[in-house]
């Protein structure tokens, strides 16, 4: 029972086909995501994201082998998400400093969010190393947990190259730029609001300041 509404448990049966067996895969990751949202720090069961997709528990096991991995997968989801967004900005923002702003800001709004769901930032996380592989544009699945924040961070490198092009210099390694500029976004959610010495500036501020900063040292490099 969920309040005084009785949900309607969809059979165990086995989905035949590939389109089937993605939507039941999808609706697991979907309940799991709404219900972490809602729960904030209280953990969720995977029997309760099973009932809340309307499935009995045992189907969670025929698509993941355990909870972590059904976590990794809603987290993996989200990244998704946000990695589409960063997509489309960079085919719609020609300035490479506003683009650079833009996606700081949909990072920002991102991780806090994230951070209010789980408890933790995981715009970084399943993250093991940079980098493509030669003469590919798709994230290396061998150096990385998690193939959507693979593409996030490449999103990223090609953000920061295409400022560079416009700059006409590239003052850092592109890994180390990209590295900072991360940096800048998960320090800005993780800012405290204030201290017993005085009130901070709103993590926004803070945020927009230090890229500010971090792009003219790129411009005018020493």
């Amino acid at each position: 029972m969920t309040g005084n509404r009785q949900i309607a448990i969809r059979p165990a049966a086995r989905a035949r086909s590939d389109a089937a067996k993605r939507a039941v895969r999808q609706a697991l990751i979907d309940a799991g995501s709404k219900l972490i949202a809602g729960e904030g720090d209280t953990p969720v069961s995977l029997r309760q994201i099973a009932r809340h997709a309307h499935y009995s528990p045992a189907i969670v096991y025929r698509y993941f082998p355990d909870k972590a991995a059904l976590m990794q997968a809603i987290r993996d989801d989200a990244l998704e998400g946000l990695a589409e967004r960063i997509a489309v900005l960079l085919d719609e923002e020609s300035d490479a400093r506003a683009l650079i702003f833009a996606i700081a800001n949909a990072g920002f709004r991102f991780a806090s969010e994230q951070s209010a769901s789980y408890g933790m930032n995981i715009l970084t996380t399943a993250r093991k190393s940079a980098g493509l592989p030669d003469g590919s544009d798709e994230p290396d699945s061998a150096k990385d947990i998690s193939i959507s924040g693979a593409r996030i961070h490449a999103l990223y490198e090609k953000a920061i190259l295409r400022f560079f092009a416009q700059a006409g210099s590239e003052p850092v390694p592109v890994g180390m730029a990209v590295a900072s500029f991360m940096s800048i976004i998960t320090g800005a959610v993780a800012l405290p609001s204030g201290s017993n010495y005085a009130a901070l500036p709103a993590r926004e501020a803070v945020l927009h300041e230090t890229v500010a900063r971090l792009l003219d040292s790129w411009e005018s490099p020493e």
